[in-house]
């Protein structure tokens, strides 16, 4: 059975956690838990009521293009190892990707161990990690960001609590040699493309090849200016650039030129340096 987990029973998550990521100390676990599991959602596939695989979707809001969106961090994605190579994490990540769009999401991301895993999902780099002094003050640390980013993870009161208690958590751990990549996969074509403008007003159909979520799939039109962007699915013959879901997720976040939208402004300048 696939599930989401209530507030009182995301502790049962624990133990695949500590299976899975047995390289987080005692102190980051207990941390996760207490502070990152308050607000957000564990998908799991049970067996008899055991958890034998699960994923987190961390909520963040993200301004994108100056718009405020909420937007899930795919972490502690894991199986138990018994269960491996069965199809379950499959299951979960279809299902959670149709649960995004159906919320109204434009994106999801993640950071992979292993991009290979996600690729099949059309997850795409559009990111690698950088360290950026950002001001304590959450006011001060948007207002910075804003002027440098087309795509950050807006800062308030709780966001500055919970980094701050992870840096005590995190302080003499040797840095890692890895510099960590982000991974995006648009959800939801409409809500992605009317955070986007243009240097000129123009009207555009694409055709999305989208092999998991369905909604995806089809012609929208695509009305956009310097000042508006307006998409609609559409049902008419008219023909239109052609393009898949992870295609359009390298244009939109600046990794992939598409003939025909050159003008459109992508998303380049982005910065999501968060672990958890």
């Amino acid at each position: 059975m696939i599930r989401y987990l209530e507030d009182n029973e995301k502790r049962r998550s624990e133990v695949l956690y500590r299976e899975a990521f047995f390289e987080d100390k005692d102190e980051f676990v207990e941390y996760y838990y207490s502070y990152v599991t308050k607000n957000n959602k564990i998908l799991v596939l049970e067996q008899e009521g055991d958890i034998c695989s699960m994923l987190h979707l961390n909520p963040y809001q993200l301004s994108v293009n100056g718009h405020k969106v909420e937007a899930y961090y795919y972490v502690a994605v894991a199986t138990r190892e018994v269960f491996r190579h069965q199809g379950m994490m499959r299951k979960l990540l279809n299902h959670s990707l149709h649960d995004i769009h159906r919320e109204g999401h434009p994106f999801a991301y993640l950071m992979p161990a292993d991009k290979a895993i996600y690729e099949p999902f059309d997850f795409r780099i559009v990111y690698q990690q950088k360290q950026i002094e950002v001001p304590e003050v959450p006011e001060l640390a948007n207002e910075m960001l804003s002027q440098r980013f087309d795509v950050f993870t807006m800062r308030d009161d709780w966001y500055a609590e919970r980094i701050k208690e992870e840096a005590r958590i995190c302080a003499g751990d040797p840095p890692s040699e890895i510099v960590p990549y982000i991974m995006m996969r648009i959800t939801n074509v409409a809500k992605m493309l009317e955070l986007l403008r243009c240097e000129k007003s123009m009207s555009v159909v694409l055709e999305v090849e989208d092999s998991i979520i369905e909604e995806n799939n089809g012609k929208f039109l695509w009305e956009i200016s310097e000042s508006e962007s307006r998409c609609k699915k559409i049902q008419n013959s008219a023909e239109g650039i052609q393009v898949t879901i992870a295609d359009l997720t390298e244009f939109v976040f600046g990794k992939r030129n598409i003939r025909g939208l050159e003008d459109i402004r992508v998303l380049s300048r982005i910065c999501i340096n968060e672990a958890v």
